[in-house]
């Protein structure tokens, strides 16, 4: 089972009963140390809206950058507000350019194309990967959107097999010491209106 912790602190995994040939027999119970996902210089992550209002029905960008310094092996993203009920979700086309490298990014039941290039973040100069999200508010509101998290592991195999292929230039045969991080992004807030009521015409059913 892959488990995601909700909550830091230290949680428990309960004993479970097995039933083995009619003899009931018990795993032993696990407590494991829950800590708050943390940025740090290496990697940070950050979402943007193309805009921070608009009307409920209205498709708008959510951004997502993922600024990386070092080599990565694997990663993985969860995002449960994808799953909200206040948003239809939506994954935008992406029309490939030849010269441009991109990357699978799958998060629940959604893959999307995220984009490799070069971007600064507050003075510092990263490789990122973009993607978008497409989200149409359901309701009028003030949300928050929470935070997206990367989870990824560097270090401990040779750059010809780490997963992003030449992302950054390392001698061949070189190894690092195996190290994962968690990593949260940041939480933009939307204002979603209610469409105008005065002038609508006869039989309007929404945007």
């Amino acid at each position: 089972f892959r488990l995601t912790p909700e909550g830091a602190g230290t949680l428990e995994i309960p004993s479970v009963p097995v039933n083995v040939g009619g003899k009931t027999l018990k795993t032993n119970s696990l407590a494991i140390r829950v800590r708050d996902p943390q940025e740090t210089d290496d990697f940070k992550l950050r979402l943007r809206l193309s805009r921070d209002q608009c009307y409920v029905g209205e498709p708008i960008l959510l951004r997502v950058s993922w600024y990386l310094r070092k080599n990565v092996n694997t990663f993985r993203f969860t995002a449960p507000f994808l799953e909200t009920d206040d948003f239809m979700i939506e994954v935008p086309r992406v029309e490939l350019e030849k010269d441009k490298q991109y990357f699978r990014v799958p998060i629940g039941q959604l893959e999307f194309i995220a984009e490799k290039g070069i971007g600064t973040l507050e003075g510092d100069r990263y490789t990122k990967l973009d993607f978008s999200v497409a989200l149409i508010p359901r309701r009028e509101g003030i949300f928050t959107i929470p935070e997206f998290i990367v989870a990824c592991e560097t270090g401990g195999g040779l750059t010809r097999d780490s997963f992003f292929d030449d992302f950054f230039s390392r001698r061949q045969g070189s190894r690092d010491r195996r190290r994962k991080y968690v990593v949260p992004s940041n939480t933009p807030t939307l204002r979603v209106r209610e469409l105008p009521a005065e002038g609508r015409p006869a039989g309007f059913e929404g945007l």
